[in-house]
C-alpha cells in the first residue's frame, strides 16, 4: 500500500491518505476551491474501504449552523438516513462538534462522522467512514493549523 501526504499550506492542514487500500482499490483524490473555501475529497469506488474528506472554510464559523446546514441536507437527500445528536468532542487537542449519519446516499448505503473543529484560524469539517480502519490511521495524521 502507497501513501501520500496532501498538504495546504494556505489553508493550514495535512493529511495522510493512501493511494491504495489493502483490497487494491485505488484512491481518487479530488481538491477544488470554491467561495473561500477548500475541500480534499478521497475515496475508494466503493466509498467504504477509504473515505475522507476535508472541507477547510474561510475563517471561524458557528459550528450550530454549519450542523444544522449539514444535517439538513442529509435530511433531504437520504429518505432512511439517521444522525445521533451532536455532540462535543474532540480531534486530538481540539475541541470540536461531532455526529453521525448512516443511510442511503447516491444510491449507496453510507456510514459517515462529521467532525467540525477550529483550528487557530479558520473551522474544518472533516468527513470520514467510521467502519474503515484505513480512514482510522488517516483521522490519526490530520493536523489543523501547520502554518
Amino acid at each position: 500500500m502507497k501513501d501520500q501526504t496532501h498538504e495546504s499550506v494556505k489553508f493550514d492542514y495535512r493529511v495522510w491518505v493512501p493511494t491504495e487500500t489493502p483490497n487494491g482499490q485505488s484512491v481518487h483524490v479530488q481538491c477544488e476551491e470554491r467561495s473561500g473555501r477548500h475541500k480534499l475529497h478521497a475515496e475508494s469506488p466503493d466509498q467504504s474501504e477509504f473515505y475522507f474528506e476535508v472541507l477547510a472554510y474561510e475563517g471561524l464559523m458557528n459550528h450550530t449552523s454549519l450542523v444544522s446546514d449539514q444535517l439538513a441536507f442529509l435530511r433531504e437527500n437520504s429518505a432512511d438516513g439517521t444522525c445521533s445528536e451532536a455532540t462535543r468532542g474532540t480531534l486530538h487537542h481540539l475541541e470540536g462538534t461531532l455526529f453521525d449519519f448512516s443511510g442511503t446516499l447516491q444510491n449507496r448505503w453510507k456510514v459517515r462522522k462529521f467532525i467540525f473543529v477550529d483550528g487557530p484560524n479558520r473551522t474544518y469539517r472533516i468527513v470520514h467512514d467510521p467502519t474503515s480502519l484505513l480512514n482510522a490511521q488517516a483521522l490519526q495524521t490530520v493536523q489543523l493549523g501547520i502554518r
